[in-house]
C-alpha cells in the first residue's frame, strides 16, 4: 500500500495540501467517540481505515500509534480553526481576488494569475499552515525508527501535496451556507476526484515521460518563435498522449456531482457565480466549456468553410436567445453550446479547438496551460 493517503491526507491537512484524513468531522465531533482517537477526535471512519494501513506499512508499535494519532488530530483541529479565522477575516478581499483571477485567466495573463494566487495564499494563511505542516512532519519523523523513517521519506507520493480542501469547503460554506452533511459529502467528492487525478497524471508521466517532455520543449520553442499554428497542433498531439480529455470529463462529472449535493437555492447561487465557485474549489472546466464566446473564437481559428462557420454561429445565437437575461450564459447553457458545437466538428478539429489558447502574442514567452 502506498502512503498517498497518509502523506497527502493527514500530513497535508494544511492550506497547500489535500486533506483526505479528518474529512468525517460530522461523525468525529460527536461526544463519546472512539477512545482511540486521542488529541481532539478529529479523525473519522475513513481516516481510521487509512491509519490502519499506515500502521501496517510502517509497522508502528502501540506507543507510536497513540502519539502519532494524537499529533495528527491536534494538527487537523488547529488547521481548521485557523482556516475559518483567515477566511472569515478576509472573505471580501478573497472574493475580489477570485474575480480578478478569472479575468486574468480569461485574458491569458498567467503571470498575473500567479501573482494574484500568491496574494490569495497570503490571505488564506498559507505561510502559517505550511510551517505547521512541516513541524508535524518533523515531529512524526522523530518518533520513527531509522527503517520506518526511510520508508516514510521514500514514499512515492510525498511530493504530490495539492489542493486546499478544508479551506475550500469553508469558503464554499461562507457563500452557500452548507449543512454539516453537505460539507462531508463535498470533501469526499473533491478528495476522490483529486485522488483520481493524481493516479491519472502519474500513469501518463510513467508511460510517456520522455514524449511529454519533448512536447513541452517543442511547444515552448514554437511559442517563443510566434508560431501560433504550430503551438496549437503540438498541444493537440500532447493532449492525446497525456489523457487530457479524460481529465476534462472527470472534472465535468465532479462539478455535476457537487451541484447534485446542493439544494435548489444553493444550486442557483452556485451556477450564477460558477467561475467564483469553481475557483474556490480549485476546479477548472476550461475557458471553452465555461465561455461559449471563447469557444466560437477557437473554432474560428480552424478557418472552416463559410457554411460551417454560419451553422456554428447559429448554434451560439440560438442558445443565447433562449438564455435568461444577463451578460453570461448559465452553466447549463454553456454546456449545451459546447456539446452542440463540438458535435459539428471532426475529432481532429475538436483536438485543435481544445488546444487553442487566447491571450497576448505567443512570442512573449509566457507560460500557458496544457
Amino acid at each position: 500500500m502506498r502512503l498517498r493517503n497518509l502523506t497527502i491526507g493527514i500530513l497535508s491537512a494544511g492550506i497547500l495540501c489535500l486533506p483526505v484524513w479528518g474529512q468525517n468531522t460530522a461523525a468525529s465531533e460527536k461526544p463519546g467517540g472512539d477512545p482511540r482517537r486521542a488529541g481532539g477526535g478529529e479523525m473519522g471512519a475513513r481516516d481510521d481505515e487509512d491509519f490502519e494501513r499506515f500502521i501496517e506499512e510502517l509497522s508502528l508499535n502501540p506507543d507510536q500509534q497513540v502519539k502519532i494519532r494524537g499529533m495528527i488530530s491536534g494538527h487537523l483541529h488547529k488547521t481548521r480553526e485557523q482556516t475559518r479565522t483567515f477566511v472569515k477575516k478576509n472573505l471580501d478581499e478573497l472574493r475580489r481576488l477570485d474575480t480578478q483571477i478569472q479575468d486574468a485567466r480569461f485574458a491569458g495573463d498567467n503571470g498575473k494569475v500567479t501573482t494574484l494566487k500568491g496574494r490569495q495564499g497570503e490571505l488564506m494563511g498559507c505561510k502559517q499552515h505550511d510551517a505547521a505542516f512541516e513541524k508535524l512532519r518533523r515531529d512524526i519523523e522523530a518518533l520513527l525508527t531509522p527503517e520506518q523513517k526511510t520508508t516514510f521519506q521514500q514514499s512515492e507520493s510525498i511530493s504530490l501535496f495539492s489542493g486546499r480542501l478544508d479551506q475550500q469547503v469553508e469558503r464554499l460554506n461562507q457563500e452557500l451556507t452548507l449543512s454539516q452533511d453537505q460539507q462531508v459529502k463535498l470533501r469526499r467528492l473533491i478528495s476522490d476526484y483529486i485522488d483520481w487525478r493524481v493516479k491519472h497524471i502519474k500513469a501518463a508521466m510513467n508511460e510517456h515521460m520522455q514524449e511529454l517532455s519533448d512536447f513541452t520543449k517543442q511547444i515552448s520553442d514554437a511559442r517563443n518563435a510566434g508560431d501560433r499554428k504550430k503551438v496549437q497542433k503540438l498541444k493537440a498531439r500532447k493532449r492525446a498522449v497525456d489523457g487530457a480529455d479524460q481529465s476534462d470529463a472527470a472534472t465535468e462529472k465532479v462539478v455535476s456531482d457537487i451541484a447534485a449535493v446542493l439544494t435548489p437555492k444553493q444550486r442557483t447561487r452556485f451556477e450564477q457565480s460558477q467561475d467564483q465557485m469553481l475557483e474556490i474549489l480549485g476546479l477548472n472546466l476550461g475557458l471553452l466549456r465555461e465561455h461559449p464566446e471563447v469557444l466560437v473564437k477557437a473554432v474560428q481559428s480552424l478557418k472552416l468553410p463559410n457554411d460551417r462557420q454560419d451553422k456554428i454561429k447559429a448554434i451560439f445565437d440560438d442558445t443565447k436567445a433562449k438564455a435568461p437575461p444577463g451578460p453570461e450564459f448559465s452553466h447549463a447553457g454553456a454546456a449545451e453550446v459546447y456539446k452542440r458545437i463540438m458535435a459539428e466538428l471532426t475529432p481532429q478539429e475538436q483536438a485543435l479547438v481544445k488546444a487553442w489558447e487566447p491571450g497576448p502574442p505567443v512570442g512573449q514567452n509566457q507560460r500557458h496551460g496544457r
